[in-house]
């Protein structure tokens, strides 16, 4: 489980996975305005890799699009609450071909 809080908003934004590379669908909790506009600002938002987030997200995409949302916007600065990224490490083996 991957938890990241953003106390400007009050809003947590969770993924129930285990590997920050594999994919679930954003939790929010929060109040309705601000989930809304925390879900307005992520949709289409670039993670690593230049991958896009729709409803479905990595940890590792999540973690970098709020890290671009703050630094224009600090109602966006987060905190993890649960979960660890120590890198953005894309996951694929040393013999695929990519």
């Amino acid at each position: 489980m991957y938890k990241f809080y953003l106390p400007n908003l009050g809003v947590t934004v969770s993924l129930e996975v285990e590997d920050p590379n594999d994919s679930a669908e954003m939790k929010f909790e929060g109040e309705k305005p601000q989930v809304r506009l925390t879900r307005a600002e992520l949709h289409g938002a670039y993670g690593a890799f230049g991958h896009t987030i729709d409803t479905w997200a990595t940890p590792i995409d999540l973690h970098c699009a709020l890290v671009t949302a703050a630094q224009s916007d600090r109602r966006f600065e987060f905190e993890m609450i649960e979960g660890q990224i120590d890198s953005y490490d894309p996951g694929i083996p040393p013999d695929a071909i990519a």
